[in-house]
């Protein structure tokens, strides 16, 4: 779905330029360093090599989402979640050349680990008492895909994991993560991915049918390898995959949302003006580490490694909810 919101006054509007599409993840990629943004949009360079923990993610994503679909339906007997984690990561594993990490060193210990983390999950679900909110047309709102157009060819896109309602009847803007350790306590208050998903999400309210959220959170699952048993059978060391209660915050004001989407109507400025610059930063916080794909190729010239990533075609905006009055923020 697409919808458009009003510019600020203050930023010039790019009205006769290339669409320009942004998103969280590659937005605050262009922040962090734009050569690295200019090596994987626009020379849609990647690596041979993909890390494990986008498969375990991706593959813990599949089954909580879809337990909390079937379980807003009434069904959630008639699925296997823990299933579903192992065979997406069988499927993984079987069609890419996997970085598996110290912790995570073979296919066996992810999926022993992540079939943990999805029944750890799915008690979690069950002992807050959530439920995924429906939309109109009786579907969860779960794992949609959301457009706005923040101004004249510049949108951006966000995928909601789940707008869930509590027992009180409370509508919480969710973002299901895996992470090796807790995000600050802190994090959550000032995160621009739960921004941008507010952006989108109240862009979008007419067509969810709701009013607005009342909250927004983080659903962390602590991605643990599983304990070894000691001498004698006993319990080794470690806590094995954990799933965090939800740290909940109140909604961006309207003045955070619209500070959000001005900036990064600056980043789609300065993506249209080719500005690419390497940001090395310093050495206690470089970018430039080993864990950049594109460090090689950045310093010494050397692709090796690299490969093109097959183009997808430009995305096609869906059709757009009438918002030419005030904005909805």
């Amino acid at each position: 779905m697409n919808a458009q919101l009003s510019p600020p006054s203050n930023v010039m509007p790019l009205e006769f330029a290339k669409p320009v599409y942004l998103s969280h993840s590659s937005s605050t990629l262009y922040e962090v360093c734009p050569h690295k943004y200019k090596e994987r949009y626009k020379e849609r360079l990647e690596s041979t090599v993909t890390g494990v923990s986008l498969g375990y993610g991706s593959a813990y994503d599949e089954a909580t989402c879809a337990f909390i679909v079937a379980h807003a339906l009434a069904h959630e007997n008639q699925l296997d979640p823990v299933a579903i984690f192992e065979e997406k990561f069988e499927e993984f594993a079987r069609t890419n050349t996997v970085g598996y990490s110290t912790t995570f060193n073979s296919k066996e210990a992810c999926v022993a680990s992540g079939k943990v983390l999805v029944e750890k999950f799915i008690e979690s679900w069950l002992g807050h008492g959530y439920t995924a909110a429906l939309d109109p047309e009786g579907k969860p709102i779960v794992q949609r895909e959301l457009r706005v157009k923040l101004a004249p060819n510049v949108f951006y896109t966000a995928i909601i994991d789940v707008l869930m309602m509590t027992r009180d009847c409370e509508m919480l803007l969710s973002d299901i993560k895996t992470a090796a350790q807790a995000s600050d306590g802190s994090f959550h208050l000032n995160a621009g991915q739960l921004t941008g998903q507010q952006l989108v999400v109240e862009a979008h309210r007419d067509a969810l049918g709701i009013d607005g959220v009342d909250g927004l959170c983080f659903y962390q699952g602590l991605k643990k390898s599983i304990p070894k048993l000691a001498k004698g059978g006993k319990a080794g060391r470690g806590t094995g995959p954990v799933v965090l209660d939800p740290m909940v915050c109140p909604p961006r004001t309207e003045a955070e949302v619209q500070a959000y989407v001005e900036s990064r109507l600056w980043i789609a400025e300065d993506i249209r003006r080719g500005r690419f610059p390497k940001r090395p930063l310093d050495a206690y916080n470089t970018p430039c580490s080993d864990l950049c794909d594109y460090r090689q190729r950045c310093i010494h010239g050397d692709s090796t490694g690299l490969r093109v990533r097959a183009s997808r075609g430009t995305p096609t905006p869906s059709p757009s909810i009438d918002s030419s009055g005030p904005s909805p923020f």
